[in-house]
């Protein structure tokens, strides 16, 4: 919604968090104006910075209003095509990935191609990631190719959901759902997807708010 706010939340262990508010639009919000409006608040990015050389980086989007969620579906034949379309993807370019020139830090790599994207294959591979686990390392991707072809989805009932809360209204209470990973969670009206936790390391997820551009980089803000 063009008068959504989507917040920017910068952590690293041992420092201070520094939060940031934006319109869908990239404009920089107050963070008063923000909370005077916390019901326009439509998607948090939380961007996990390194604390030290090596330290594990990831980003993620996580979302607190269901009206600006558009669709979610899970085990439908659309997102079996994209499976077997990203095993082909994977397939292609880990060899020439793996004949890249690795730097010394691949966490650094991935936190600086976030904030100014590379224009060398593995540069621009690494502004794609959502965190810096090492299943996603050049040398792994054959093993992860592989592990996504066999990835089974035969017995899983195809489910597709179209929210149909309005911009600014309160879903009615409910008890939430049990936790696990790939599921729906309720908790007070917010809604967020509780991301798959396979090969080693959470997957970030991110159902784009209906009136941005898909982006997976975190809006850099210094709202105050």
């Amino acid at each position: 919604m063009p008068e959504a706010f989507i917040g920017v939340m910068l952590a690293a262990e041992g420092a201070d968090v520094i939060w940031g508010f934006t319109t869908v639009d990239g404009r920089a919000v107050s963070r008063g104006e923000a909370l005077l409006h916390h019901e326009r608040i439509a998607a948090v990015c939380h961007e996990q910075l390194p604390s030290q050389p090596g330290a594990r980086v990831f980003r993620e989007y996580v979302l607190l209003n269901e009206s600006q969620i558009a669709q979610w579906e899970v085990a439908t034949p659309e997102l079996r095509t994209t499976l077997e379309q990203d095993v082909e993807r994977l397939t292609t370019w880990a060899p020439r990935l793996k004949a890249e020139t690795m730097p010394a830090s691949w966490p650094a790599l991935l936190s600086q191609s976030w904030e100014r994207p590379r224009s060398t294959p593995i540069g621009r591979y690494a502004a794609t990631l959502a965190n810096s686990a090492d299943v996603y390392q050049p040398d792994g991707l054959e093993a992860l190719a592989e592990a996504l072809r066999e990835a089974k989805t035969e017995g899983l009932e195809p489910l597709k959901v179209t929210p149909e809360v309005e911009f600014g209204e309160r879903p009615p209470s409910e008890s939430p759902p049990d936790r696990r990973n790939g599921a729906l969670v309720r908790e007070g009206g917010a809604v967020a997807f509780v991301p798959d936790t396979s090969f080693g390391g959470a997957t970030s997820w991110w159902l784009p708010p209906r009136t941005t551009k898909p982006s997976p980089n975190c809006p850099r803000s210094s709202g105050s």
